[in-house]
């Protein structure tokens, strides 16, 4: 069987806050997020907002990490793809990763 295989490069955003104010992350290619992870280490709920320039990709805006807890964030499907910046919302002790693929680009191989 003959045909084409594209190979996209993942990659993780990995935001550690060192206040509350919002961390602008600029990337220079289309990618779309997969997943965002709230890591929360203090005694308290920390609201965690992931947005692109399409909206909020975190469902319904801020969404609570529970203390002392580390979670997946529940995304809306219609914000997660951006072609530049993403903007977390966090706090002190609780730390973002945002789960990130390719989009519209990588290599294309010949498969055989």
């Amino acid at each position: 069987m003959a045909g084409t295989a594209e190979v996209s490069s993942t990659f993780n955003i990995k935001i550690t806050p060192t206040n509350a104010v919002a961390t602008v992350v600029t990337m220079n290619r289309t990618f779309r997020i997969v997943k965002i992870n709230g890591n929360n280490e203090t005694a308290a709920p920390v609201n965690v907002t992931v947005a692109t320039v399409a909206g909020n990709a975190t469902r319904g805006g801020a969404l609570a990490v529970a203390a002392n807890t580390s979670m997946l964030l529940e995304l809306d499907q219609t914000a997660v793809e951006s072609t530049g910046n993403i903007t977390v919302t966090s706090n002190i002790g609780c730390t973002v990763n945002v789960g990130c693929v390719a989009v519209g680009g990588g290599e294309t191989l010949p498969a055989t």
